[in-house]
C-alpha cells in the first residue's frame, strides 16, 4: 500500500514543527543555563541583530514575542514565550505525524498566528526602521515572505476539505478493557 501524497505532506510538516521544537528547545536550554549562572538581571536594554536572528525570527515568529517579553521581563520572560512554543511545536509535530484529528485546530490556530505575526513583521520592516540597516532589510523582508507563504500554504492546506479525511480519531486508549 502506497502512502498518499497527502499523508507524505502532513509527515513533512510533522517534521518540520519537530525540528522547531528541537532548535527552540535548544534556545529554552540557553537561556536557562545563562539563568543559573548570572540570574535574571531585569529587562533587556538592547540587543544585537543580525541575519542569523532574522531568519530564527522568520522560521518561528513566536521567538521574537520572547524577544519582547525579555524586554519587559528579562530573560525569565522570553524563557516562558520560548517554554510554551516549544511545547506547541511539539505537540503539533506529534498530532501530525500521528494524524490526530484533535491537533488538527491547534496545528491551524499556530500557523494563522504565525503567518498573522510575519505579515505584520514584513509591514513593519517595509514602512519603519524595525529592521535597522538597508542590508540586513532585504535578508528580513526575503526570509520573512519566504516563510510566510510556507504557513499561509500550510494553513490553506489544512483547511482543506480532503485532509479530514486523513485524521482519524482522536485518541485510541492502549489498552482496552
Amino acid at each position: 500500500m502506497k502512502p498518499s501524497a497527502n499523508a507524505i505532506v502532513l509527515k513533512c510538516a510533522a517534521v518540520w514543527n519537530s525540528l522547531r521544537g528541537a532548535w527552540m528547545a535548544y534556545f529554552v536550554f540557553l537561556d536557562l543555563r545563562s539563568l543559573a549562572r548570572v540570574g535574571d538581571k531585569g529587562p533587556y536594554v538592547g540587543i544585537g541583530v543580525d541575519s542569523s536572528l532574522l531568519v530564527t525570527i522568520g522560521a518561528m515568529p513566536l521567538k521574537f514575542l520572547g524577544i519582547l517579553a525579555g524586554f519587559r521581563f528579562g530573560l525569565t520572560g522570553e524563557t516562558t514565550v520560548e517554554i510554551t512554543a516549544t511545547l506547541a511545536y511539539c505537540l503539533v509535530a506529534i498530532g501530525l505525524w500521528r494524524r490526530l484529528r484533535v491537533i488538527k485546530p491547534l496545528a491551524l490556530l499556530l500557523w494563522s498566528f504565525e503567518a498573522l505575526l510575519l505579515a505584520s513583521y514584513v509591514s513593519y520592516a517595509f514602512f519603519t526602521s524595525f529592521v535597522p540597516w538597508s542590508e540586513l532589510r532585504s535578508v528580513a523582508i526575503f526570509s520573512w515572505l519566504l516563510f510566510l507563504g510556507l504557513y499561509g500554504m500550510s494553513t490553506v492546506y489544512l483547511m482543506q476539505k480532503n485532509t479530514a479525511s486523513l485524521f482519524g480519531q482522536n485518541l485510541k486508549p492502549a489498552i482496552e478493557g
